[in-house]
């Protein structure tokens, strides 16, 4: 416990509202659609949107701590049901580094006689048929890597760039991957890998398919706070 919040359950943040005759939240923020209740000692408790009484919320001690979050654009407490974007922060942040790690790391499991140049695009294009093939030998990272290399491809195919889009989890911020075309058209890479890895599509023939090459969403439709162009 902090001396400034505490983290508590929905059951419990629920029962000290009942406590202090607060049954009506007095806004939700904007981004990760919290309800925020200010209590009249001065306290204030964050609910999470989704209210299953095991979930966890907050109790502030004032709200000035409450309001430091909100300008921080983080709260002192973990998303909950965090997909494979939210565990791999790390390597999102900083894919436009990553990718020759990420390949040779697979290259060397998958196709350990035969040297696979990164810088090739035929030599991506056969690692990520390889993937396909032993998909269920490979862990949940090295998974997770074969699907920003599937990113990796299409950014070449289209000369685009790496763009990280700002979402929201249960309380705090995350960023998808996804290819910024050199038209501001924006290819957002986690809608469409199913098309890839579950259908028997080389990346030569995914790359041209429509919904890959004639995507309607425009970088400009994008608040310029929510998103990041990777160089």
């Amino acid at each position: 416990m902090q001396s400034n919040y505490q983290i508590l359950s929905v059951f419990e943040l629920k029962k000290y509202l009942n406590k202090n005759d607060k049954t009506r939240f007095d806004f939700y923020l904007s981004t990760n659609l919290c309800f925020v209740y200010c209590l009249k000692s001065g306290e204030v408790v964050l609910l999470p949107n989704e209210r299953a009484d095991t979930s966890k919320g907050i109790l502030f001690s004032e709200k000035k701590y409450f309001d430091e979050c909100v300008e921080n654009d983080s709260f002192p407490i973990e998303n909950e049901g965090k997909g494979m974007q939210q565990r791999y922060q790390d390597e999102i942040k900083t894919i436009n580094t990553q990718t020759d790690k990420m390949f040779y790391e697979l290259s060397s499991k998958l196709s350990p006689k035969e040297i696979l140049d990164v810088n090739n695009i035929s030599s991506l294009s056969k690692l990520l048929d390889l993937t396909k093939k032993k998909w269920k030998k490979l862990t949940t990272q090295e998974q997770f890597y074969a699907t920003l290399l599937l990113g990796e491809y299409v950014r070449r195919t289209y000369k685009g760039r790496w763009l990280l889009i700002k979402k929201y989890g249960t309380f705090n911020p995350y960023y998808e991957p996804t290819i910024l075309y050199p038209d501001s058209s924006i290819f957002e890479l986690g809608r469409y890998l199913n098309l890839y890895f579950n259908h028997s599509v080389t990346p030569e023939i995914y790359v041209t398919l429509p919904l890959i090459a004639d995507q309607g969403m425009k970088l400009s439709s994008i608040n310029p706070s929510m998103y990041k162009i990777l160089e």
